[in-house]
C-alpha cells in the first residue's frame, strides 16, 4: 500500500517571520511612546490637583484663624507641609493688612507648588497655585 502526501507548508518562512516582527515593532514602538508621555501626564495633572486641593485647604485654614485672631500675622515663607505623603508639596503665605479709615481689611496670599529639587523655590519648571482673598474684620 502507498500513501500518497501532499506537499504541505505547515510552518512559516524565516523571511515571513522577520517581516512580522518588524511590523510589528512599528506598531509597538509608537505605543510605547504614547505611554510614556501618558505616563508623565498623569503625574503632572495629579500634582497640580493635588496642589489646588493643599491651597485650598491652606486658605480655609487661615480663614478660620483670622475671623478668631485678626491681628496675628500670619506669614510663612516656604514652609513644607506636615501631613504624610505631602512633604515635597510647599507654601508660602502673604498676610497683609490693607490701610483703610477703620483698617479691618486683610489681603491673604496662598502659595503652594511641588518642590521637585527640594531647594524651597519655585523654579520655571515646577507649577504652583495662587489663591488670593480678602478678609473683614468682624
Amino acid at each position: 500500500m502507498q500513501f500518497k502526501t501532499k506537499n504541505k507548508r505547515e510552518a512559516f518562512t524565516l523571511t515571513e517571520v522577520l517581516a512580522g516582527i518588524v511590523l510589528l515593532a512599528l506598531a509597538i514602538i509608537p505605543m510605547a511612546n504614547y505611554l510614556t508621555q501618558s505616563f508623565v501626564i498623569s503625574v503632572r495633572e495629579e500634582r497640580i490637583t493635588k496642589t489646588i486641593f493643599l491651597a485650598e485647604r491652606k486658605m480655609e485654614e487661615l480663614k478660620g484663624k483670622i475671623i478668631y485672631d485678626f491681628n496675628t500675622d500670619r506669614d510663612a515663607k516656604a514652609t513644607a507641609f506636615t501631613d504624610p505623603g505631602y512633604g515635597n508639596y510647599k507654601y508660602i503665605v502673604d498676610d497683609q493688612t490693607i490701610a483703610t479709615k477703620k483698617s479691618g481689611l486683610k489681603q491673604i496670599q496662598v502659595q503652594v507648588w511641588y518642590d521637585e529639587d527640594g531647594d524651597k523655590v519655585i523654579d520655571s519648571d515646577e507649577e504652583s497655585v495662587t489663591l488670593n482673598t480678602k478678609i473683614a474684620q468682624r
